[in-house]
């Protein structure tokens, strides 16, 4: 990262062979636990669509709006899906004038360190409609700054969020099996409509 707002943001060939390596990938289980936890009446906002394997699939029963920081993968997602829903959002600033009620990320967060992390569930937090969830799943593992040198990936624990998480509430932290293990986690949080209460 070049500096707090300078996000890593893929190319043509980072989308290409990032494409080519999601396209085995089935997100079955996380889609099955955002729709056990998610209303279809809920409007949505995905960051990090990447290619749009998620997308694709919650857009056939919800109302959602899709998202990247990269304008490779902006046009990718134009074209597949033929429509104009999709938004150029970094994650770390939230810039957007519309509200949701539901932000879901599938392993983007992992992109930016702790700080980072923090910054952005706090401008979650402001684009979030009252009584907001954010549904997340990221890498599972130790927090570090060692780690964090080796961006961009950090796992992170449940510690580590309850640390950063600002004016949420956690819901629900799923522990599941991506490629090995116990090797990721959901974490379901909503807005705290009395914010004061966690002081």
């Amino acid at each position: 990262m070049k500096d707090n707002n300078d996000l890593k943001s893929y190319g043509w060939l980072l989308s290409k062979f990032y494409t080519l390596m999601v396209i085995f990938s089935d997100n079955k289980y996380i889609i099955d636990e955002f729709k056990k936890r998610i209303d279809k009446s809920k409007k949505i906002l995905e960051l990090g669509s990447g290619p749009g394997n998620d997308y694709g699939v919650l857009v056939q029963d919800y109302d959602i709006t899709g998202s990247d920081y990269s304008e490779t993968f902006l046009k990718i997602l134009r074209k597949k899906f033929n429509n104009d829903r999709f938004l150029k959002i970094n994650a770390l600033t939230m810039e957007t004038e519309k509200k949701y009620d539901v932000i879901y990320s599938n392993k983007v967060l992992q992109h930016l360190t702790t700080e980072n992390l923090a910054a952005s569930f706090k401008k979650q937090y402001e684009v979030l409609n009252e009584g907001g969830i954010l549904f997340h799943a990221m890498w599972k593992g130790t927090s570090s700054k060692e780690k964090e040198k080796s961006m961009p990936d950090i796992r992170y624990e449940r510690d580590d969020i309850k640390k950063i998480m600002g004016k949420f509430i956690i819901k629900d932290f799923i522990v599941y099996k991506e490629l090995k293990e116990n090797d990721s986690f959901i974490v379901v949080m909503e807005k705290n409509s009395n914010p004061e209460d966690l002081v």
